[in-house]
């Protein structure tokens, strides 16, 4: 077995500024998160055919992948907006990390990757955020794999990427 762990702003998701209230939608505000309409929860994930993508990527890598996410946002406002993109199904909610549960590793991803790993002793695991720092932290660690993400959320050759690493 194999694990993925997933950043969600600007990773699985793919932030919009929202014009009515001046702000990014992004999970460390769980009040805007929580306020978006069902349209907007959508479109901040980059629309339905990119939702679409993300749940064919999920399906394919989780028969044989652990799923994770790690973020700096907040568990509870991650969650409705997994469940209203219908992409909650592929994730235990004990394996969604949040700023809470991130607070007792000082908000350093790599180090709680590193202690699931080696509880769980897998072989292979893999980290995509799009923050270099979290990515750079792991590499130099040599927590696990890594991959970058380079835009505002997880691109379609992106996703081949981890296809690929999973079916290896």
């Amino acid at each position: 077995m194999k694990a993925l762990f997933l950043d969600f702003d600007s990773t699985l998701s793919k932030p919009q500024f929202l014009e009515r209230l001046g702000v990014w939608a992004i999970a460390d505000k769980p009040d805007v998160l929580n306020s978006l309409t069902p349209e907007e929860r959508i479109a901040n994930f980059g629309g339905a055919d990119r939702i679409a993508a993300l749940d064919s990527l999920l399906s394919a890598v989780g028969s044989s992948t652990e799923l994770y996410i790690e973020s700096l946002g907040f568990k509870h406002a991650i969650i409705p907006q997994l469940e209203t993109a219908s992409l909650m199904r592929h994730f235990e909610p004990d394996n969604i990390y949040g700023q809470d549960e991130l607070r007792s590793v000082k908000y350093v991803k790599a180090k709680l990757i590193a202690s699931i790993v080696a509880s769980h002793q897998w072989a292979d695991a893999l980290f995509v955020d799009d923050s270099k720092d979290h990515i750079a932290v792991a590499n130099k660690r040599r927590v696990c794999r890594t991959l970058h993400v380079q835009g505002n959320g997880l691109s379609l050759d992106e996703m081949d990427d981890i296809r690929a690493w999973a079916a290896s």
